[in-house]
């Protein structure tokens, strides 16, 4: 990796995001990343501190003509979402992120690249090390958690926030200033079912759909990409339109800020069925493939004989398929509402995220988002009524708070004077719809003015996952404007 960042610029932000990289950072195990950081900050001889969620604090002291300014926090989260490309062996707990580049973007071989958000931990760790600008008191907060639902935040000890601007790097656009973003929750529906004994003379046929893009549960829901428990949902309904069966496993999604890739059943069907199970199958793939068309073009369909399948006594009769098929394909999957204020922005959404099949029971979990208070409950409760149409228990998670917009935040019309001046062009201005960690620490905070802006990320929480070389340059420009504000 070495090789690579002789060719990036600006150098000081590839090598700490090179040095990052090397370091395993899923999220509730940022341990390690954590430590890195603390002894950075000690070897510069800046202060730090940790609180009882794990996030970390350095503090580093105005310098030059700015030492009378007021103290700016700096904030980006330690973790990354860590998914891989079937049939890549990489283990997110010990091994270390390989790296490459097609000379326009830097990416990781098979995996996501957590650049979200690691070139913002990368740019504070180069604020760290550079004594050359005239800021203002810089507190730099590493949080912990973010991806599983900013527990890190949530967590937080407001003792520690002692600025009441924010600068926070979590944001995937470069020339875009997020000004809100939306709060969410979990919702957990367990569906149960009717165990019957295993039938006789049945065999056993693994299904599987996969290869889809899949995505940010928020930045992607509104493109037309496909939901593997859907279509596999889906499949089972067309299946059983002439043949009614069994199912002895369904399992699909990976996390709940993940537009599902994958998704896999096991039917127990007839012995001479096959041939029919696999035409079906293949019909029902080639329409989706013709539904979707670009959006999806490595949708996949495996169909096959499971042999040495261990069904442990659990089978879901074939009342209960139909059930669950088809609760799966009415609960409320994508955008629910654009905003009014941005309006090509999403404000409402939910995200069909997962399935796990369990001993009678499968569950299904969705994440709902809205800035909105009131309209997040309302989905929340769509998805609960339905829910209970299907005989199923619905449990509602924590929730974290959003953002709302202040066009008149003199963060704001710092960023955008200095960016128009520094690259001759307006920044867009916008909210986003995911959820950030500044809507949680600034309700820790109170009149905390707050801005977010970042390099160029596309297909975040895939192994798609890129940053754009040339926008890592403008960021950075931005983050030295801003920090001698």
């Amino acid at each position: 990796m070495n090789d690579l960042i002789q060719k990036l610029e600006p150098r000081v932000v590839w090598e700490n995001f090179v040095d990052i990289s090397l370091i395993p950072r899923r999220s509730n195990e940022e341990g390690r990343a954590r430590e890195f950081v603390q002894s950075k900050a000690r070897d510069l001889g800046l202060e730090s501190t940790a609180d009882s969620a794990g996030n970390l604090l350095v503090r580093k002291k105005g310098r030059g003509g700015g030492r009378e300014k007021p103290v700016a926090i700096l904030q980006s989260h330690l973790d990354m979402v860590c998914v891989a490309e079937k049939g890549t062996s990489h283990d997110f707990g010990k091994d270390p992120l390989r790296l490459r580049s097609d000379g326009k973007y830097v990416m990781a071989s098979g995996t996501s690249l957590g650049a979200d958000n690691g070139m913002g931990v990368a740019a504070m760790l180069a604020l760290m090390q550079d004594d050359s600008l005239e800021t203002g008191p810089l507190d730099f907060l590493f949080t912990v958690d973010e991806e599983t639902g900013l527990t890190g935040a949530l967590d937080l000890d407001p003792g520690l926030l002692r600025g009441r601007r924010l600068l926070n790097f979590d944001t995937s656009e470069e020339g875009t200033l997020i000004i809100g973003c939306s709060g969410g929750m979990n919702v957990v529906s367990t569906f149960p079912f009717t165990k019957i004994a295993m039938p006789a003379e049945s065999g056993h046929f693994s299904i599987g759909i996969g290869g889809l893009t899949g995505g940010h549960s928020g930045l992607d829901i509104h493109r037309h990409r496909a939901n593997a428990i859907k279509l596999l949902a889906g499949l089972l309904l067309e299946v059983g339109r002439v043949m009614r069966f069994p199912i002895c496993g369904f399992e699909g999604g990976d996390k709940s800020n993940v537009i599902p890739r994958e998704a896999s059943a096991v039917i127990l069907a007839p012995k001479g069925k096959e041939e029919w199970l696999e035409r079906t199958a293949l019909d029902y793939i080639a329409g989706k493939r013709k539904e979707y068309g670009p959006d999806e073009p490595n949708l996949q369909l495996e169909i096959k004989e499971a042999m040495d399948f261990q069904s442990k006594g659990h089978v879901m009769d074939a009342g209960s398929v139909a059930r669950l098929a088809e609760f799966l394909q009415e609960v409320p999957h994508g955008t629910a509402a654009m905003s009014r204020i941005f309006p090509d922005v999403v404000e409402t959404s939910s995200n069909l995220a997962t399935a796990r099949w369990g001993d009678g029971t499968v569950t299904v979990g969705m994440n709902c988002r809205s800035p909105v208070d009131a309209s997040m409950d309302a989905l929340a409760a769509s998805i609960k009524k339905l829910a209970d149409r299907f005989g199923m228990y619905t449990a509602l998670g924590s929730r974290y708070p959003g953002w709302l917009p202040d066009l008149d935040s003199p963060l704001l019309k710092k960023a955008r004077a200095a960016y128009k001046e520094k690259f001759g062009k307006e920044p867009k201005v916008r909210a986003v719809h995911a959820g950030l960690e500044c809507g949680v620490i600034g309700s820790k905070a109170p009149g905390m003015d707050i801005i977010s802006f970042g390099p160029t990320i596309k297909d975040l929480h895939s192994p798609r996952e890129r940053v754009e070389i040339s926008s890592v340059d403008r960021f950075w420009g931005l983050v030295k404007e801003m920090v001698e504000f």
